[in-house]
């Protein structure tokens, strides 16, 4: 059986079954780590991987594990986008107790509830339904906005 030898920075040096080896891929080819539980002392390392490390741990059939292009895709805090007048106007509507959550859920205080049709909020709680051709309602065929 083929054994892998690495390094714990408590113990030093570890010797350890294939089966006890995780790679972890990223999309990105230049981010890659491989973690196991040192035998040692029982503490999980987490070891950068190199290529050529990435490459020997598959040509051995460790376990590989690759992470959701997903994960990558989070967006820092200065460039989230800002609050819209949109999300204000939910969230005082939602304060002042004229909706609930279930309505803002099915798209919004701005469509009949549960339905998700569009429509104009009149008054506390009412929605009225805008006929076609009036201001404010969505136009007969979607390509003609």
């Amino acid at each position: 059986m083929t054994r892998i030898t690495t390094g714990c920075p408590r113990c030093g040096r570890v010797e350890l079954d294939v089966d006890e080896v995780v790679l972890v891929m990223s999309p990105r080819e230049e981010t890659s780590w491989y973690l196991f539980d040192c035998v040692g002392c029982a503490r999980r390392v987490v070891k950068p991987a190199p290529t050529t490390v990435a490459v020997a741990l598959t040509t051995v059939r460790t376990t590989v594990w690759v992470v959701p292009a997903e994960v990558l895709e989070r967006v820092e805090p200065h460039e989230q986008p800002l609050i819209a007048v949109d999300d204000l106007l939910d969230a005082m509507l939602l304060l002042a107790g004229d909706t609930d959550l279930v309505t803002l859920a099915a798209g919004g205080p701005g469509t009949r509830p549960g339905t998700g049709a569009p429509g104009r909020v009149s008054g506390p709680g009412e929605v009225t339904n805008p006929r076609w051709g009036e201001a404010g309602s969505p136009p007969a065929r979607p390509s003609a906005a």
